[in-house]
This record gives structure tokens, sequence and C-alpha cells, in this order.
């Protein structure tokens, strides 16, 4: 891409798009969402560092979820979309916050125990045995938070058949914050990287995606991307 219209392109998303910077890492982000509706964004954004046994891990990470208001429905209608529209996601913000706020402490607790389990350290000396462990962990990691949220919805409400309109009311009063997170939903994007030996696993759910690129020097203070993979 010539370097005017690189420019020119980088000048109309800023224009048209929300813009951001991490409190950690100063990562610069870009939302496609438009300007004016900042409280509609409902993407939640994960940059950390971690030092895991004399090593610095990144974790970066997106969840994006969706507003969505049920009012008027019956009991059999409201189960029915707290079973089926978490499934979908894209409906509701309550499901990324809490994804971000305890996907990466668990991942980070985990990861930090069985790097000690294998005598402390990552490396390249080692991570032909090790990398498959590592995706695993993710994965295990991944798979039981969203088992969590359904478990939560299953033990306050064993029985959703059996529960009237005025019931089923009830239990969504006392149980405001587990039924959200059922019944909203969220995508994800995950990059787990270990800076100093130059490793990295990403995970995906829905339809987000990750991808990465190798950056070039324009000179002048200013760069360029010079290959994507994704």
């Amino acid at each position: 891409m010539p370097r005017s219209r690189y420019f020119d392109a980088r000048r109309r998303i800023s224009e048209g798009y929300i813009e951001g910077k991490s409190a950690i890492l100063d990562v610069d982000t870009v939302t496609f969402q438009p300007k004016g509706r900042v409280d509609a964004n409902e993407d939640r954004i994960v940059t950390d560092i971690w030092d895991l046994h004399g090593q610095r891990w990144l974790a970066l990470a997106v969840f994006d979820g969706m507003v969505f208001a049920v009012v008027g429905l019956r009991t059999a209608a409201i189960l029915h979309m707290l079973t089926v529209l978490r499934l979908l996601g894209h409906l509701g913000t309550t499901t990324a916050d809490y994804c971000s706020q305890t996907l990466p402490v668990a991942i980070r607790a985990r990861l930090q125990g069985y790097i000690q389990s294998i005598g402390g350290r990552l490396d390249r000396s080692n991570i032909a045995t090790h990398e498959s462990h590592v995706t695993v962990l993710l994965k295990d990691e991944i798979e039981m938070l969203e088992k969590r949220i359904g478990t939560a919805v299953r033990e306050v409400c064993p029985r959703p058949e059996r529960l009237t309109e005025e019931q089923a009311r009830r239990l969504i009063e006392e149980h405001h914050d587990i039924l959200l997170r059922a019944f909203s939903g969220t995508t994800l994007v995950f990059a787990l990287i270990n800076v100093d030996q130059h490793f990295m696993w990403a995970a995906g759910v829905g339809d987000s995606s990750i991808g990465e690129c190798v950056w070039r020097h324009l000179g002048g203070g200013h760069v360029a991307p010079a290959k994507y993979f994704a």
C-alpha cells in the first residue's frame, strides 16, 4: 500500500470510530462502533502483563457482547431465552464483564501452577514437550468458565418448568447477576504471549478472530504493517 493511502486510511478510521488506549501497557485500540454512542460500546479489552517465575507474559483479550432487552414475556418465553440466547452471544454486556474479570485470573493461576510443576521455567529447551499442555490448559479454562455460568443457573433454578410467572420474576430479581450472565453472551479472542521466549498461544470463541502482523519502520517515527497473519 502506498504511504499516502496508508496514512489516509488511518485518518479516516480515527475520524469515524472510537479509539482508546489501555491503562496497562498503553495498548492502542480501535472499536468499530460510531462515535457519539460510547455508551453502546460492549467490548471489554484485557491487556495484562504477568511475571511468572521470572518470565514476562502478556495476556491480551477482547470480549464482545451486545445489549438486549426483554419486556412483557411470559415464563416459558423468558426461560427459553435464558437457555437459547446464551449460546448465540451478542445479547448484553454482563457476560463480557464477568468473563473479562474472571478468565484472565483463572488462566494466570493455572499457568503459574503448571510452570511450577515442570521446574519453574518454560523455554526453548522444553517447549516441544509442554506446548500442547498449555494449549489444553487454555481450552480447559474457557470451557470451565462456560460450565460455571450454566451450573450457577441450574443451582438457583433446577426445575424451571414448574415456575409460575410470579415465581420466575421473583427468581430474576433475587438472582439478577447469575441469570444475566446466562442470558447475555460474549465472543472471545485471547492471546497469551511469553515475551522473553517469543512464544504465543491464541484462542477464539464465537465469530471473533485474532490476527498478527509484523511492523516495519517508515522513518520519522512512523510504522506500517509489513505482513499479516490470521
